[in-house]
């Protein structure tokens, strides 16, 4: 009976996904008797849902060396891109590649299987972030095409996210949602692989923050915390919806709990994911410039760029408050430089060059910057970009002694401000425009 059977109660939890109780079982069982490949594949799975990443990369080792032992190279690929994820994840990159280059040397010369694609589906992410969206778009209609054929739908929906967010990535905005929210109808009603699923979450989260579209960033960052409370534990997923949560907080001006947030996924991800770390300490950087703590702000940047984040643009805009305007000048347009194709990397390089720009007096490059943003904004439909182009194009027209134009754009940018929920923006804005026109008491 289930009920006695430990490796029985064991399966039993990980099917419903009771990460605890599956760990727990698996570990009395493995106690009685040899378990078998796939459980300890499974175990190790149940280790590796709430954080325990030693563990589980011992177990799936141990599960990938039976599965070998076996004869079974399909399945043992799949544990060894696993691991490689893991091992990636962590920072150890040249482990990581090392146990993609084993998957791959597995499934070499074999007949098409669903383990090539979702080796395939490992180079989407590659692609993005290069970005070679033609690749990303190219390599996800690939999947989805091994997916159909194999009838598996973890494949489907990861190559339809992959595409859509080269496609949004690229300007078809509304294309590249329309083919995103068709795979995460798949993903909402339960039918792909947790791990993807909770992947996917996050690749969409990532695109929003991108996007600066804190309505689209709510509504899905919302569905990732539901998503991640179906299970008993999600340790890592949990933690990158805080990154995320953090920058939401911190748009609405709740400064001290956008903290918290941050400072809690650094904790909570310090085993697992490198770069989401780097992340949650550049947003505890950004925090702590809004706050005028300067140094704290430029501790933050500063671990962000030893895990790989790069600081930019908070540590020019930091260097700019700390009264340092030549290095900002300087810092932000080498940030520029870099990323001369990617529109949407530059959008906020761009708006923080129009702030610096306008500090200094440098009049012509606030205008060509803070147009440049707006023009970004609008072949994004970006409504925080649009919100920003227009509060520094409303700021460089005051610059300029033109308080009739600039009082137009500033009105605009405290209502695009407003309808995003974003209070401190909107304080900002009324700073620069308080002066040009009475306003009515409440």
């Amino acid at each position: 009976m289930v009920g006695s059977d430990p490796l029985e109660r064991a399966r039993a939890a990980h099917r419903r996904h009771d990460w605890a109780a599956a760990r727990d079982d698996y570990a009395l069982a493995q106690a009685a008797a040899r378990l078998s490949a796939a459980d300890l594949v499974a175990s190790a799975d149940s280790a590796w849902w709430p954080g325990r990443i030693d563990e589980a990369l011992a177990g799936y080792q141990a599960g990938y060396g039976r599965q070998v032992d076996d004869g079974q190279p399909a399945a043992a690929a799949r544990v060894a891109m696993t691991i490689g994820s893991i091992r990636s994840l962590r920072g150890d990159v040249v482990g990581g590649a090392g146990w993609m280059a084993r998957a791959g040397r597995l499934l070499s010369g074999r007949p098409e299987c669903v383990e090539h694609g979702y080796l395939l589906a490992l180079e989407i992410d590659d692609a993005l972030a290069t970005p070679d969206c033609e690749r990303a778009i190219a390599v996800g209609q690939r999947v989805q095409d091994i997916g159909a054929t194999h009838d598996d739908r973890t494949l489907a929906s990861a190559g339809l996210v992959g595409e859509g967010v080269a496609l949004v990535k690229q300007g078809a905005v509304p294309q590249g949602f329309a083919l995103i929210d068709q795979a995460m109808t798949a993903v909402r009603a339960g039918e792909i692989e947790p791990q993807w699923a909770g992947a996917l979450h996050c690749r969409v989260m990532a695109l929003c923050h991108e996007l600066a579209d804190p309505r689209r960033a709510r509504e899905w960052t919302d569905a990732t915390e539901r998503w991640c409370d179906r299970f008993t534990s999600a340790a890592m997923f949990a933690g990158i919806c805080r990154v995320h949560r953090s920058w939401l907080l911190q748009l609405g001006g709740d400064w001290t709990q956008a903290e918290r947030e941050a400072r809690q996924a650094c904790d909570d991800l310090a085993d697992i994911n490198v770069a989401v770390v780097g992340e949650a300490h550049y947003q505890l950087g950004e925090i702590r410039l809004e706050r005028g703590e300067l140094s704290g702000a430029e501790d933050s940047y500063r671990c962000a760029q030893e895990l790989g984040r790069d600081p930019q643009p908070g540590l020019a805009l930091l260097q700019l408050a700390q009264g340092r305007e030549a290095a900002a000048a300087a810092s932000i347009r080498a940030a520029l430089a870099i990323q001369q194709h990617d529109r949407l990397a530059r959008a906020r390089l761009r708006a923080a060059q129009a702030e610096i720009a306008l500090a200094t007096g440098d009049i012509d490059l606030a205008w060509e910057a803070s147009t440049e943003l707006g023009q970004i904004a609008a072949a994004y439909g970006s409504p925080g970009h649009a919100a920003s182009a227009r509060q520094l194009l409303g700021a460089t027209l005051l610059a300029q002694g033109q308080p009739d134009e600039a009082l137009v754009e500033l009105r605009a940018a405290e209502q695009a401000w407003r309808d995003l929920d974003a209070s401190h923006h909107v304080a900002r804005v009324r700073l620069l425009s308080d002066g040009l026109t009475p306003r009515e008491v409440g």
